[in-house]
């Protein structure tokens, strides 16, 4: 790409003979961090290879994940709770 922008590519990684999911700050930048997100088992190998240019927005889903705030927050309630029951 010749513009600056956060966004995902698909590469097949040779060593583990299998796709790639990956999250990069700049696709115009080659040293930009690069996150793998995930790593797609099946197919492997040459069909892996043919499956590359089949991959497009489609086949995601974006889920959110939990913010810390709510995880700790869960928790704590979770732990009064049981505090609270276990004087009974």
């Amino acid at each position: 790409t010749e513009t600056d922008g956060a966004g995902f590519f698909m590469y097949f990684n040779s060593n583990l003979n299998l796709n790639r999911l990956v999250y990069s700050a700049n696709l115009n930048d080659n040293t930009a961090d690069l996150k793998i997100l995930a790593r797609i088992v099946s197919p492997s190998g040459q069909g892996a290879i043919d499956a590359l240019p089949t991959f497009a927005e489609a086949n995601f889903v974006a889920t959110p994940e939990p913010t810390t705030a709510f995880m700790v927050l869960g928790a704590s309630a979770l732990l009064l709770a049981m505090k609270k029951f276990a004087r009974r």
